[in-house]
């Protein structure tokens, strides 16, 4: 209960956190009439349209973010939970695996940003900790051959499995390979059959992720780099060890050295638990097919589209409960009751100091943070602006700023917008009589005759040349003149 309750209050912090541009694509207008346009959105062909129809065709925008943003906490307040439940089954009862398990979910800073934001990660982790727990207790009285019970949890197999892929693609994969898991058992052949509402749910989705591409988002990313960001858990060793270890990285993983220094061990001790397989029950079995299948979805789909950083949660789900049981499965250690805490000590001497550093970037993050500051302080440098346009950067900013000035939510595809400047790829709007454009994507100098906001970090040398008006770690303002301001004149050259 008291990590429930400290996950809890840590995922409270992110729910007044500036909305990001994903969560904006969430958005919809136009009631229920837009409820076959979300259906039928290019978006669906990467992300399920269920989050996007629960949430927008009854209610305003202000009320979308808000209720879509409480139900993620809650969603990921119930998955520390359920990760308790699960990692207590795997180790064979140990409640202190549970309690080891519990705290990877409660603390990690990928589950706890998620738990904030109106995206779809949080639902699944949760809905993916209820297939676990009804799976074990459904494998459970079949191999009991208590019918009752079997038939019992069967509903809740069903449910959760057909949710998972409503909520996002990788639940595909990932339930195939469970399915093939219980297929290879005698007892739980039948299982199987619990997996057919789910797919043919999902099916007529299939049209539009096969037939879509323009929602595509390229992954540029190498392999191993995003291996070393996914067996992290989105954790990151201690400076000094990151220093010590870069040199002898390999070239492809020392940009991602921060990471990479805490997937190793981690990495290892998922391999060490696939060697055990024997040695594992069956719902240790099937949180390490489910480990593999993630791992092998995110090596596909790294194909054909971007894999986003909050996929590191769904490697959680199955790894937390894994990890937290391990010493129980080691033959050397038997069923030590010291084998957990020894594991979340060992893990928190890597991680620990530089937890609530890691837990606040990812919570509060500079770009959708200084946004609605900006907004609401914008009219600070009229005087200075004058009849300058404001500029902003990263491009994609226009959007929220558009949201926070006026209280609407724009779209490319829209099509309106005030006076004479309407919101275009481009990136303008209009509002009160000053013009807002957005930099253009990969320009790394701010244009000259405006006022620039900068969100987040911008590229070195950004704003040389132009007047500092306002620097904190949310936002930066500048002037920047028609012409580049020269340097001062020599003195010894005045007459």
């Amino acid at each position: 209960m008291g990590l429930i309750l400290l996950g809890g209050w840590l995922r409270l912090g992110t729910l007044d956190d500036g909305i990001s541009p994903d969560e904006f694509a969430n958005l919809w207008h136009g009631g229920l009439e837009s409820a076959w346009a979300i259906a039928v959105d290019p978006e669906s062909g990467v992300n399920p349209p269920l989050l996007r129809l629960l949430f927008n065709p009854l209610l305003p925008e202000p009320w979308t973010f808000t209720l879509g943003r409480l139900f993620s906490w809650s969603c990921g307040v119930a998955a520390i939970g359920l990760a308790f439940v699960v990692g207590r089954g795997a180790s064979g009862g140990s409640s202190l695996a549970g309690l080891a398990a519990a705290a990877l979910v409660a603390l990690d800073p990928q589950a706890v940003k998620m738990s904030g934001r109106f995206r779809a990660y949080a639902a699944w982790v949760a809905t993916m900790g209820w297939q676990l727990v009804a799976l074990e207790a459904w494998m459970r009285a079949r191999r009991a051959e208590d019918a009752e019970a079997a038939r019992r949890w069967a509903p809740h197999v069903v449910v959760s499995a057909l949710l998972l892929p409503q909520w996002h693609y990788v639940a595909i994969p990932v339930l195939l390979a469970l399915g093939a898991f219980l297929l290879a058992q005698r007892p739980f052949r039948r299982g199987v059959l619990l997996y057919v509402p789910a797919a043919v749910a999902v099916a007529p989705l299939g049209l539009i992720v096969l037939g879509e591409t323009g929602a595509r988002v390229e992954h540029g990313t190498p392999l191993p780099r995003l291996y070393a960001l996914l067996l992290s858990l989105d954790l990151r060793g201690l400076p000094s060890l990151v220093r010590t270890a870069r040199p002898w990285l390999p070239e492809a993983l020392r940009p991602e050295a921060e990471h990479a220094v805490i997937a190793v061990p981690l990495g290892v001790a998922l391999l060490v638990a696939l060697l055990c397989w024997r040695r594992w029950n069956d719902l240790g079995r099937a949180c390490l097919v489910g480990a593999v299948a993630v791992l092998l979805t995110a090596l596909a789909f790294s194909r054909v589209q971007l894999v986003r950083t909050p996929t590191v949660l769904m490697l959680l789900v199955f790894a937390a409960p894994l990890l937290a049981a391990l010493p129980s499965r080691l033959p050397w250690l038997g069923r030590q009751v010291w084998g957990p805490p020894m594991l979340l000590l060992a893990l928190g001497a890597l991680v620990g100091p530089g937890l609530p550093g890691d837990l606040d970037a990812t919570r509060h993050e500079e770009v959708y943070a200084g946004l609605p500051r900006f907004a609401e302080e914008h009219r600070r440098w009229d005087a200075e602006r004058g009849d300058l346009p404001v500029r902003t950067w990263p491009a994609y900013t226009y959007v929220g700023l558009y949201y926070y000035l006026t209280g609407r939510h724009v779209r490319f595809m829209d099509g309106y917008g005030p006076s004479g400047c309407g919101p275009t790829e481009d990136g303008c709007f209009a509002v009160d009589g000053v013009r807002y454009l957005a930099i253009r994507e990969g320009d790394r100098e701010a244009p000259r005759g405006a006022l620039v906001a900068a969100f987040g970090r911008p590229p070195d040398g950004f704003a040389d040349g132009c007047t500092s008006l306002h620097e904190e770690r949310w936002y930066r303002v500048w002037r920047c003149p028609a012409e580049p301001v020269d340097a001062a004149p020599d003195a010894s050259r005045a007459p």
